[in-house]
């Protein structure tokens, strides 16, 4: 009698946090997502971020790095870069990997998820607004503290969610008390 092996594959998106020893294949995968700019930052950050990837039939296709801090007063979960290969683009990839980075946030007990990105980077944008984030255009001299803390630029979008109902993003952005 011959064994007939039957391989299952799923189509479910698993997002988890990266192993040890995966960070040259997360470097692979940022370096087909990004143009050689960003890809240099991406790949420096996998040392000093949290990093989630996104894996499709056992195939990384998708990565997220994170990190928390302190900005205004305020434990900030920050999502330093977000990238899915392009033909998994606009299948909820994104937004799994973003919620995934929320919990991680409300876990470290961050009060806001903080991304920054260009004001033409319209998909970046919608998938955050689609996430429940604020968009606020920052000002280089009244923002320059969440300019450093997010290496972000000051001409960039911020986009922020308040991650429990007992802060408001209005004071956070205006610094009122």
């Amino acid at each position: 009698m011959i064994k007939k092996t039957i391989n299952f594959t799923s189509d479910k998106v698993i997002i988890r946090e990266v192993k040890d020893g995966e960070k040259d294949k997360v470097a692979e995968v940022i370096e087909k997502i990004f143009d050689s700019w960003h890809s240099y930052y991406a790949v420096l950050a996998l040392k000093r971020t949290k990093v989630f990837i996104a894996e499709k039939k056992g195939r990384m296709v998708g990565f997220l790095e994170a990190y928390v801090t302190e900005i205004r007063g305020h434990r900030c979960g920050v999502i330093y870069y977000v990238g899915v290969l392009k033909e998994y683009r606009r299948t909820g990839i994104a937004s799994q990997m973003v919620l995934k980075a929320e919990d991680y946030f409300k876990r470290r007990r961050a009060n806001f998820s903080l991304a920054s990105t260009t004001i033409d980077n319209i998909a970046s944008r919608k998938l955050f607004k689609k996430l429940g984030y604020y968009e606020y255009v920052l000002d280089f001299f009244n923002d320059y503290d969440i300019v450093v803390k997010m290496s972000a630029y000051e001409d960039d979008v911020l986009l922020i969610k308040a991650l429990s109902g007992k802060v408001s993003i209005k004071a956070f952005l205006y610094q009122e008390l």
